[in-house]
């Protein structure tokens, strides 16, 4: 033993010595898991001459555990217990015999205890174990209680094997199979339910395709009039159904008073954001690019989404990232070459469904996305996002179209009367499957119908990131920065006076699009622009597509009529501080003076001057001047 391990058993053990008996019979029996200081164990041979004999494989038979733990940090292990003043023969036990005991610990064994090698109990406190009855009946365990960790536990090192596990067999058994009829049952029924819901997807797919019908149809009629020379002023705007028990608001006239309405509605559901955070929310979702909610834990970047949903009648998916995802496949899927069938996953199960409805935004959000490297599992949606009608190719198209005509072939074969040309109807409405490889093709024909080699990105749906900022985040890359609007969400420091009743508002899906017919705006261009050069010293200097996310924010900020400094102040700090993660040299002071130039063109009460100024404070011990230290 070396020093520092005698040390430490020298420290506890003048610790624990402080305790009275009882206090130190309660702190090994929370160790080891023990409800009372009951154990289970097999008697081992008496030595010779020796007026004592000791107990082994130390089980909890209150769980099965077998006893291989330390009483004290830095102790050996626990291995017997010692009976002293009797032997094996006095008390009519044999070698090998089961038995249950109370164990105690006094100051003659203290030394030993307290190195955790040694518990002790007498001769009174032994009870002969036949059957698992004198256990339970002892400890007053129903045999409902019993845990099934000894089975199912891989770690088969951590139980005692024989006797415990045939002395709870039948127990055990008989709980496992319950457990497994229920999970049987369960898995049962979910396949129903996906059966069910797939049902639903497919007859609500044919009364869309019967409305685009009917749209073409009316349009045809439409032209028809207005060649004829009739001017006709017609608005249409679909009615989104809503669920029935909410109270369905009216719609503000204003877009400053819909604001107003979301963060009292908001404040309703006992969550309070300020103003100008739910309309910078507002406005990016507006311009279809991402947005990063970024902040401290605990201020409510989740619950902003998922609230902001529920108000406008919106659909959101929080979609935890997990640390381990390397690729798109992790976001999207994959496909499975051997079952020949694609394996989808919430995210691309979520874009199917916006597609099937298209009068509902969907906010998808990527909850902690950080965990994982961005760039690895986002990459392709960022970049197919800033491409015309580009979709997102799931498999190859060659495997689709083999995969398809071997179906077809085999349909044809099998089922000679097949209607080919209306395949999906026939199966719907006039195939009997047979047998166990006719549902296998099937199954595979409509998971190539939902699954398709190809899918684009529906113009309902909005792409949404959250982050946890502490003192261990690493910086997005400028690939990720240069398509986002990254907006901070701090706590909220003043109570929002909450709406008398709560209700949704019904906003259609278009309802967060932009006119892109409008004229753009100088406003807040000549504030931006006062930084470049500063901004060029700390290499973050902005691009063309940057460019044109300042003018889709601008236009969408329209209607609430920002100041050019309010205006410049939230793009700064959503688009251009975000891309400062400058190393510095010893003497340099490049950061201080686009700090001082952004507070004479800003204030310094500005959202920017603020975030720059807790910039400038950690730079002076890390020498790193970046929005992400």
């Amino acid at each position: 033993m070396n020093i520092e391990t005698a040390q430490t058993l020298i420290d506890i053990s003048t610790y624990i010595n402080d305790k009275n008996p009882q206090e130190r019979l309660s702190y090994i029996c929370d160790v080891l898991g023990l409800r009372e200081n009951y154990l289970l164990g097999k008697v081992l041979e008496s030595r010779h001459n020796r007026n004592f004999f000791l107990i082994g494989d130390l089980v909890n038979p209150y769980n099965g555990r077998r006893i291989f733990e330390r009483v004290i940090k830095d102790a050996n292990f626990i291995q017997n217990v010692i009976c002293p003043g009797a032997t094996i023969e006095d008390l009519g036990l044999e070698a090998g015999q089961l038995v249950l005991f109370r164990f105690q610990t006094d100051e003659s064994d203290f030394d030993k205890v307290s190195q955790g090698k040694l518990l002790r109990t007498n001769k009174d406190n032994i009870i002969n174990v036949r059957d698992v009855s004198d256990v339970l009946n002892k400890l007053g365990i129903e045999p409902e209680d019993l845990h099934i960790n000894v089975l199912i536990n891989n770690k088969t090192d951590d139980f005692l094997i024989f006797p415990l596990t045939e002395f709870y067999q039948d127990i055990i058994y008989k709980k496992v199979q319950e457990h497994l009829e229920q999970i049987n049952l369960e898995h049962a029924n979910l396949e129903m339910k996906k059966q069910e819901i797939y049902n639903e997807q497919k007859n609500l797919s044919e009364k869309q395709k019967e409305l685009s019908i009917l749209e073409i149809e009316i349009d045809k009629k439409l032209l028809k009039l207005k060649e004829l020379g009739f001017n006709l002023l017609i608005e249409s705007k679909p009615i989104k159904r809503i669920n029935e028990e909410s109270t369905l608001l009216e719609e503000p006239e204003s877009e400053k008073e819909l604001i107003e309405v979301i963060q009292q509605q908001i404040a309703l559901r006992d969550l309070d954001y300020e103003k100008d955070t739910i309309r910078r929310f507002y406005c990016a979702l507006k311009t279809n690019q991402f947005v990063i909610l970024s902040g401290p834990s605990g201020t409510g970047k989740t619950s902003l989404v998922s609230a902001f949903a529920e108000v406008v009648s919106a659909k959101a998916k929080i979609i935890p990232v997990q640390p381990s995802w390397t690729d798109k496949q992790d976001l999207l899927g994959f496909y499975n070459p051997l079952r020949k069938q694609y394996v989808p996953s919430i995210f691309l199960d979520t874009l199917i469904e916006a597609n099937h409805d298209p009068d509902t935004l969907y906010l998808i959000c990527l909850d902690e996305l950080n965990l994982a490297q961005i760039e690895y599992y986002l990459a392709d949606i960022l970049s197919i996002r800033e491409q015309k009608n580009a979709p997102i190719e799931l498999y190859s198209k060659y495997e689709y179209e083999q995969s398809l005509d071997e179906i077809k072939w085999y349909i044809q074969k099998v089922f000679p009367h097949a209607d080919m040309e209306h395949l999906e109807t026939w199966i719907e409405k006039e195939l009997k499957i047979n047998n166990i490889e006719q549902y296998s093709y099937v199954q595979r024909y409509h998971n190539l119908q939902r699954y398709p080699w190809f899918l684009h990105i529906p113009p309902n749906v909005r792409l949404i990131g959250t982050m946890n900022v502490d003192g261990t985040v690493r910086p997005l890359s400028p690939k990720v920065v240069d398509r986002s609007f990254i907006i901070e969400v701090e706590r909220q420091k003043e109570k929002i006076k909450p709406a008398q009743k709560k209700g949704v508002l019904n906003l259609h899906a278009s309802h967060f699009s932009i006119d892109l017919n409008q004229k753009v705006s100088d406003k807040g261009k000549k504030e931006i622009k006062n930084l470049e050069e500063n901004l060029t010293q700390l290499r973050a200097n902005y691009n063309d597509r940057v460019e044109k996310h300042l003018d889709l924010y601008t236009l969408a900020t329209n209607p609430f009529g920002l100041t050019g400094k309010k205006l410049a102040d939230e793009l700064i700090s959503m688009k251009i501080l975000p891309r400062i993660h400058f190393l510095l040299d010893s003497n340099e002071t490049i950061h201080e003076d686009f700090v001082k130039k952004l507070k004479e063109t800003l204030g310094e009460t500005s959202l920017s001057s603020k975030k720059a100024d807790r910039m400038l404070e950690r730079a002076k011990q890390s020498r790193i001047f970046s929005y992400w230290s």
